[in-house]
């Protein structure tokens, strides 16, 4: 897509401070390029990274700020902070080039407002980086941090791995395995040197040494102890051996340890800890996998919605008229279809599809498609029993219905349409379609 000269001068303003001005951390706001405030309550179009800033206080300024996913331009030359455009000095030419980078990114934040709860926040802002930045949130190493890895999307000095779990656990974000990584049992730090050591003394003196073996009388023995001078003496019989394959071969390689004499085939893996120095062996460390993690649908749902999966901001829903998460609707979906094929019971899928769900992308508000659709699953879940369970798909409603046949659940449903739009205040009319068996599990396998 490409951002003309029009919409990038609605970025960075005209020199007032407002929604469109910059936010300017670690240096004076005094560029004449562009309008600048150093008030992080306050909105803007990006952030400029003067001096030095920590990852502390961008942090803050980022929890501050109604919108944290905003683009960073670093002029300062920080290292383990979040960005997005770094260059050496803040003149016309790159601030004109920081300000086309950030124009992609602005436009995907501004297609969804960002909404938050302040205990969701930290995830929902993870989501938005990857939405508005179009990409994964992608592991890399960073030995000089204790976890040696960080992902750069994020930009903290810690990698959020308890956030980001969270986020997959929900179906928010899709893991794909990146590393797998060994923890220091005493201080947690993943700084740790493989080396191997003397299955007998833990030394890392050790040498390889080729077995000799005599052919004569049977001595099979490291070559140190066959050297004499520069000859070759059998250590059992005291003959000189002279010519290889003849007299001698060399059947294999032993590991002689040079502190207490031990030798072995193979010696014993071992770890030392960078940080607190501790050794332990290979079995004792702490194995770690890392992943990358990439943004779903149910994610940028989520997103639209302003509120994780199962969050409790509908004013005044219970806990029944709660939706379930992508996720639980398909495990609880899997397991009711496992027991109508194993019991031979009755267990139907339903899926209700807007009409005109279009026509509510123009409107004003934010995520208002999405809005609607929550709010007619949480009518549809209030009108439905315990037994029945809902879930918000990003074009339509999914219900299961266990112990329930195809016209039964029909019935049910059409009853629970009549009420949802008795109590609408979305607007919505849906058509409906159900389904049970082989049909069912491909309805499943969709989402």
């Amino acid at each position: 897509m490409e951002y003309h000269t029009s919409y990038l001068d609605r970025q960075f303003g005209d020199g007032r401070v407002g929604p469109s001005s910059v936010l300017v951390l670690g240096g004076p706001a005094d560029l004449s390029e562009v309008a600048c405030h150093a008030d992080p309550t306050l909105p803007c179009a990006g952030i400029f990274l003067f001096g030095e800033v920590s990852a502390e206080e961008l942090r803050a300024a980022c929890d501050a700020l109604p919108d944290p996913a905003v683009p960073i331009a670093d002029f300062g030359h920080n290292h383990g902070v979040r960005h997005d455009f770094e260059a050496e000095v803040p003149d016309k030419a790159t601030i004109e080039a920081a300000r086309r980078h950030f124009a992609p990114i602005m436009h995907r934040l501004q297609e969804i407002p960002f909404r938050a709860l302040r205990e969701e926040r930290a995830e929902l802002l993870i989501l938005r980086l990857a939405y508005s930045r179009n990409c994964s949130i992608a592991g890399c190493f960073a030995p000089s941090l204790p976890t040696v890895v960080q992902y750069r999307l994020l930009g903290s000095d810690t990698p959020k791995r308890a956030e980001l779990e969270r986020l997959a656990f929900l179906d928010l974000l899709r893991r794909r395995h990146f590393i797998r990584t060994h923890a220091c049992n005493r201080c947690g730090s993943h700084r740790l040197l493989a080396f191997e050591a003397c299955h007998a003394c833990g030394s890392s003196d050790l040498v390889d040494e080729a077995i000799v073996h005599h052919y004569r009388c049977g001595c099979q023995e490291p070559e140190a102890s066959f050297l004499y001078g520069i000859t070759l003496v059998c250590p059992k019989c005291r003959r000189q051996l002279q010519h290889f394959g003849v007299d001698y071969d060399k059947p294999g390689m032993i590991v002689h340890c040079r502190g207490c004499g031990a030798q072995s085939q193979d010696p014993d893996p071992r770890f030392i800890c960078l940080d607190c120095e501790a050794a332990m062996g290979g079995h004792q460390a702490l194995p770690s996998d890392w992943y990358h993690y990439d943004l779903t649908d149910a994610g940028v749902l989520a997103l639209r919605n302003g509120h994780l999966p199962r969050s409790t901001d509908h004013s005044g829903l219970t806990d029944r008229q709660c939706t379930r998460s992508m996720r639980e609707f398909q495990l609880l979906a899997a397991a009711g279809l496992r027991n109508a094929n194993k019991f031979s019971r009755p267990f139907t899928l339903a899926r209700l599809t807007p009409v005109d769900f279009g026509s509510l992308a123009g409107e004003p508000g934010a995520g208002r498609r999405d809005w609607a659709l929550q709010q007619a699953g949480a009518t549809m879940a209030a009108a439905l029993s315990e037994t029945e369970f809902v879930a918000v798909g990003h074009d339509a409603l999914l219900v299961g219905l266990p112990e329930t046949g195809a016209a039964e659940a029909k019935a049910l449903l059409d009853q629970a349409r009549a009420a949802m739009h008795a109590n609408s205040t979305h607007d919505l009319e849906f058509t409906l379609s159900v389904c049970g068996g082989n049909e069912a599990a491909r309805l499943l396998s969709q989402y």
